[in-house]
């Protein structure tokens, strides 16, 4: 009688999607900053990571602080996810259309 060998146990899979606006203003309200790295480290603990994104609204012209932003979150392992500004009638640019483009990628 052939034996059967034990199925090893496959780790669960993890796709982390942040809402970066969200999470932004959330912890400012709070003095409170994020290490990107580690966040993704502790989601994905025991776990295989399949992907890791931001999403933001980006401006025409991206200043030198979101420019250093970006570089930050490319290197901690993320993918970046933009969608342009919305200028509202007022005249201000806001991120709009931001949750729908996360659930369509859930989706996907």
């Amino acid at each position: 009688m052939e034996k059967i060998g034990i199925i090893p146990e496959v780790p669960k899979r993890v796709i982390i999607f942040v809402d970066h606006a969200n999470i932004f203003y959330n912890l400012q309200k709070r003095d409170i900053r994020i290490d990107y790295k580690k966040l993704k480290e502790i989601l994905s603990k025991d776990s295989h990571l399949v992907g890791a994104f931001v999403y933001l609204g980006m401006p025409d012209k991206i200043p030198p602080e979101k420019e250093s932003f970006l570089k930050y979150i490319k290197k901690a392992g993320y993918t970046i996810q933009a969608r342009p500004l919305r200028v509202l009638s007022a005249g201000t640019a806001k991120q709009k259309g931001i949750d729908i483009f996360i659930y369509k990628d859930i989706w996907n």
